[in-house]
């Protein structure tokens, strides 16, 4: 899985937050084997699932629709 990292892009997505660290993990899994650029970071008791980091608003824009039309969830784009 992604280690956590102090990614040096200013814009990530995040596709998901989970308290069960193994359901980051699975989701981690899915989303590298797309090919997809992934990281976690804690944010609370919660394990965020996120994608990049971007240096634009609109990379991550890109990316985000990459990953509703790969997954169907939700993807928002956040400040790094």
């Amino acid at each position: 899985m992604s280690q956590p990292i102090t990614a040096s892009g200013r814009y990530a997505v995040q596709v998901g937050a989970f308290g069960n660290r193994n359901n980051a993990t699975r989701l981690v899994q899915r989303i590298e084997n797309a090919g997809m650029p992934t990281f976690t970071r804690p944010q609370r008791n919660l394990t965020a699932v996120r994608l990049g980091p971007y240096g634009s608003r609109s990379e991550a824009s890109a990316a985000a629709r990459s990953y509703r039309q790969a997954f169907g969830g939700q993807a928002v784009i956040v400040r790094n």
